[in-house]
């Protein structure tokens, strides 16, 4: 089942859904001193007004869901008990979790924003971006502005 005939299902349930709503609500609106065109017209305004409701709860929901999903995840990578830590291709610190702060002995706030190689020995820069050189060549993901590796 592809998602725009399951979308389209999810449209035509919420516009019956709206229709019967309105029907409802309509009973109660003083409708006697207008026009045929203009109660048609009053109607397909109420409907929308009732669809655009539906359409931005389920937005607030899938948000809501969004926002949990994200916290579950910024914890993961905050409190791995390994070190992890996000660079730009230029090699600056975007994020970085705890682990990584305490392997380094800086605070976390402290690596954002500070090119890697500020934290590797002189002995090992060279072989350090070698590596990256060869990791860059073979398999990344590029998002935005960093790579993931």
């Amino acid at each position: 089942m592809d998602s725009d005939s399951k979308s389209e299902r999810k449209a035509a349930g919420r516009r019956k859904k709206s229709v019967n709503t309105v029907a409802s609500k309509q009973k109660n609106i003083e409708m006697t001193s207008l026009n045929t065109n203009d109660k048609r017209l009053l109607h397909e305004l109420l409907v929308h007004k009732f669809e655009l409701q539906m359409q931005n709860d389920e937005l607030n929901r899938m948000k809501d869901e969004l926002l949990v999903s994200h916290d579950r995840y910024a914890a993961l990578y905050d409190l791995a008990p390994v070190s992890y830590f996000t660079l730009t291709e230029k090699g600056v610190i975007l994020e970085a979790n705890f682990a990584t702060a305490t392997l380094l002995g800086v605070p976390r706030s402290a690596l954002l924003n500070q090119p890697i190689s500020r934290f590797i020995a002189t002995d090992d820069l060279k072989s350090f971006v070698s590596h990256i050189k060869k990791l860059l060549e073979t398999s990344f993901v590029r998002l935005g502005p960093c790579i993931v590796l």
